[in-house]
């Protein structure tokens, strides 16, 4: 979501909004952390890859957050906007929130996902927690387009 410089209200970005950011960001190199393999459903797949910031106190956070995925602009902007929404949270807000929380959240903050691709939303929650859940280590992958 952004916010207005004059009002200071937050507004909704549509689909095609993180569709463009994520279309150009979905290809970069994938960082340290990852999942051993793609999330896959329904002929679609997902990859996400994270790089941990560990402060000298403090809980460790996420710095960065990298995906590839199939090409779908539904599951593109619903990759891009799990990464906006997860860069720069710690590990312990993260892990504390269940999925069947952070869903209705994540549809509030992407207008114009259909009712028959909201699935989408899943599959990159569930590719997001595989590579959270993962980080003893990084596994390559290999990305197909």
């Amino acid at each position: 979501m952004s916010k207005s410089c004059c009002t200071q209200q937050t507004r909704r970005q549509g689909v095609f909004d993180y569709f463009e950011r994520g279309l150009r960001s979905r290809r970069l190199a994938p960082l340290p952390i990852s999942a051993p393999s793609p999330i896959q459903a329904n002929g679609l797949w997902v990859h996400f890859s994270l790089r941990l910031e560990m402060p000298a106190c403090g809980a460790p956070s996420i710095a960065e957050l990298r995906f590839n995925c199939s090409v779908c602009t539904t599951l593109i902007a619903a990759c891009q906007a799990v990464a906006e929404h997860f860069q720069g949270q710690t590990m312990a807000a993260v892990l504390v929130r269940p999925a069947q929380q952070l869903l209705p959240q994540l549809l509030n903050q992407i207008e114009g996902i259909p009712v028959a691709k909201r699935d989408r939303l899943w599959l990159a929650l569930g590719a997001f927690f595989a590579c959270l859940h993962s980080q003893k280590g990084q596994h390559p992958v290999e990305h197909v387009s």
